[in-house]
């Protein structure tokens, strides 16, 4: 399945071709990988600004996963498990039309979010299925914040200061600790 253009690289307009971090070919050796992006949306509707994004193969990303703590996957894990069982119930055929327009676990919709971020796992230059995307609201992804024991916190702040490139004005406004790489 085509990947969605919310999901094409912001700077070529094309399909991320290679991983941000170890710089694998993802389209040439069909590599699973994932492709996560931050949104800020502006009020009255004005339009939104990327805030970073990055393309993950696999095999990096079961690198930084081990470097996570056990309490924090075990956390965040049961949390999704929790909140896609809500969701399910209160929603128990979802219209995967409506995956980009509304959160995953809490059924919000974009246009009541003021930071949004985006989720697809792709093979090669494909969706690895049709169901493979998702969006994550800006109070779910404060309430997995909360979850994160410190060491984790502090991995992922190393591996956003590695490969995000985030500007130290763009930093700010993760200050609250928003910023999450999953």
């Amino acid at each position: 399945m085509k990947i969605p253009a919310k999901f094409e690289n912001s700077i070529s307009e094309k399909n991320f071709s290679h991983c941000s971090v170890c710089g694998a070919d993802l389209i040439a050796n069909n590599k699973d990988y994932l492709i996560e992006k931050a949104y800020k949306r502006f009020a009255n509707n004005l339009g939104e600004e990327l805030l970073f994004e990055i393309a993950v193969c696999f095999d990096c990303a079961e690198t930084m996963k081990g470097e996570l703590s056990k309490e924090s996957l075990e956390s965040i894990s049961a949390f999704f498990q929790k909140k896609s069982f809500e969701q399910k119930q209160a929603n128990p055929n979802p219209d995967p039309s409506i995956l980009l327009g509304q959160c995953l676990l809490s059924g919000k919709n974009l246009c009541d979010m003021q930071e949004y971020q985006v989720y697809a796992h792709c093979r090669g230059g494909q969706l690895a299925d049709h169901h493979s995307y998702y969006m994550l609201s800006d109070e779910i992804i404060e309430e997995i914040q909360e979850l994160l024991s410190d060491h984790t916190r502090d991995q992922l702040q190393k591996f956003s200061d590695d490969n995000l490139g985030i500007p130290p004005e763009l930093k700010k406004l993760f200050s609250n600790g928003d910023l999450i790489i999953l």
